[in-house]
């Protein structure tokens, strides 16, 4: 499993003192259309000295907000310490989230209910303009005897392009997200198996990431959610299969400025 670690934000649950990493992530599933879906990994510190019920970490991610997704494998049990000594206590809690979900997080008292924990922390990720992205290659040729043009490549994503940030600060990673469809025809004159592929990445970075078909597999629905540098323009391209076995044409690149949303109060 790839968990391509996101950069971690801090969780305050203010009156229990704690500092909560929550990392997001990446993994493969297979069986759901081969959506991306992202982990949720939250650490929870807290003095021992600041604890004085029995206590559990509940993350909720999921669109569903009256579905409780996980609860955090440790249990904090009313520790009793000197004065004079600095303990914490830890617990990681991890589940799944769907790529665009939320992440709320709380420290409850035990037996209290979700809907009224006794501290709450809120992570929303709040959605910048919508971009249009339409992508195509396009390969004719034309057959000898008949002098006719025909089709030998034809691969398109079309879709929409957006920025989001989570409402934590200014500060918040910059987050892109990319959701289309990837389309491809070929000729049955093509004898070699023939693949289509959508290949984005951020203005900065090195190499390319894709994501890739058989022809015959498609359409498929896309769906991208990665992380930027703030105001990091997104590269994207389509291509297939060339003449040449295990080598792909592309388009034209193609260069995205998504503009980051603004969150109310964080200007």
């Amino acid at each position: 499993m790839d968990t391509g670690n996101f950069p971690p934000r801090l969780v305050d649950v203010r009156r229990a003192a704690s500092v909560s990493p929550i990392h997001g992530g990446k993994a493969m599933n297979s069986e759901l259309e081969n959506r991306f879906k992202g982990i949720v990994a939250i650490t929870l510190n807290i003095p021992v000295s600041e604890v004085t019920h029995d206590a559990k970490l509940f993350d909720l991610a999921s669109r569903d907000k009256n579905k409780l997704a996980a609860v955090a494998a440790a249990v904090l049990k009313g520790f009793q310490i000197a004065e004079s000594e600095i303990n914490t206590v830890f617990s990681e809690s991890m589940t799944v989230r769907d790529s665009l979900d939320s992440i709320d997080a709380a420290l409850v008292r035990e037996g209290d209910k979700w809907s009224n924990p006794v501290y709450f922390t809120q992570y929303r990720r709040i959605k910048g303009p919508e971009q249009i992205v339409a992508l195509n290659y396009l390969v004719k040729n034309t057959r000898t005897v008949e002098n006719v043009a025909y089709v030998e490549h034809d691969v398109r994503f079309n879709g929409m392009a957006w920025a989001e940030k989570l409402n934590v600060g200014t500060d918040a990673p910059s987050i892109f997200c990319i959701e289309g469809t990837l389309d491809a025809y070929h000729s049955p004159e093509k004898l070699l198996p023939a693949y289509a592929t959508v290949g984005y990445k951020t203005a900065s970075g090195k190499n390319w990431n894709y994501r890739t078909y058989a022809y015959e597999d498609t359409p498929q629905k896309i769906l991208i959610s990665d992380v930027r540098q703030p105001r990091e323009k997104i590269l994207m391209k389509v291509g297939g299969t060339s003449q040449i076995f295990n080598t792909y044409d592309y388009c034209r690149e193609q260069e995205f400025d998504l503009v980051d949303p603004v969150i109310p109060g964080m200007l």
